[in-house]
C-alpha cells in the first residue's frame, strides 16, 4: 500500500488490522475491481495474461462479494480464463464444505483455482483431489530451506508436490524463488515455474507497462 509519496506499508502491516475490523472484504473488492480494470488495460494493448486474487475465507462466505466477483466478469471484457483465484491449504481444507461448492461455482464460470501455501497444511487428499485445483503453489517456506546445501528436509516434500500436482493434472508454482541456486534446485525436480525477488519485486501497473 503506497499511503503517500514516503511512506510504503507492506501487508503484513494492515491485512491483520483489516481482518480484525471485518473491512478486508471491502479492501479485496476495491484491489479486484482495480485488477480488472488494469487487466482491460492489458488487453487493448495486445497483452493476454493470468492474474492470481487472493480470496480470504471472510469473501467466500460473504455473499456479495462473490456477487460483485461474477459482475464483474459479466461485465467486463477479461476473459474467465485469465482470472486465477488464490486460497490457502489451511483454508480449503478447513473449511471444506463451505469451500467446495463455491469453487465448483468459480470452476464453471471458467475461472482457475489455485491452492497457495501448499505443504503447510494437512490435507485430505480426498478433499483435495474433488476441489479441481488447476496451480499448486508450492509454499516459500521449503524454497528458502534450499539455501543451506547441507538441509536435504525440504527435498521429499518439494518432490511430492511436484509429483501430486502431476497426478492431478495441475500446474505447480515455486513461492519465494530469490536466488539461481534455489531456481536451479527446483528446475532439477520439476518446477517450471516460480514467482519471487530473482524475477522481479513487486511493481505498479505503471511500472509493468513500462517494461
Amino acid at each position: 500500500w503506497q499511503k503517500d509519496s514516503q511512506t510504503q506499508l507492506m501487508p503484513a502491516d494492515f491485512i491483520p488490522l483489516a481482518e480484525a475490523s471485518g473491512l478486508v472484504s471491502k479492501i479485496d473488492y476495491l484491489v479486484m475491481k482495480t485488477v480488472f480494470a488494469d487487466m482491460e488495460t492489458l488487453q487493448k494493448a495486445g497483452l493476454s495474461m493470468p492474474v492470481s486474487l487472493n480470496i480470504s475465507s471472510a469473501d467466500l462466505s460473504n455473499p456479495a462479494f462473490m456477487s460483485s466477483l461474477k459482475k464483474l466478469i459479466c461485465s467486463t471484457t477479461v476473459k474467465p480464463e485469465n482470472i486465477e483465484v488464490e486460497i490457502t491449504e489451511s483454508q480449503a481444507m478447513q473449511d471444506y464444505s463451505l469451500v467446495a461448492p463455491i469453487i465448483k461455482e468459480l470452476t464453471m464460470l471458467g475461472i482457475s483455482i489455485s491452492i497457495d501455501d501448499f505443504g503447510t497444511g494437512y490435507s485430505s487428499l480426498a478433499h483435495f483431489s474433488q476441489l479441481g485445483a488447476k496451480v499448486l503453489k508450492l509454499d516459500k517456506s521449503f524454497v528458502k530451506q534450499l539455501n543451506d546445501p547441507g538441509n536435504t528436509s525440504a527435498l521429499p516434500v518439494i518432490r511430492m508436490v511436484q509429483k501430486l500436482a502431476e497426478q492431478c493434472s495441475a500446474s505447480v508454482v515455486a513461492e519465494g524463488v530469490e536466488n539461481s541456486q534455489q531456481q536451479a534446485i527446483l528446475y532439477q525436480n520439476g518446477y517450471l515455474i516460480g514467482q519471487g525477488y530473482l524475477f522481479d519485486k513487486p511493481l505498479t501497473f505503471t511500472e509493468l507497462m513500462s517494461k
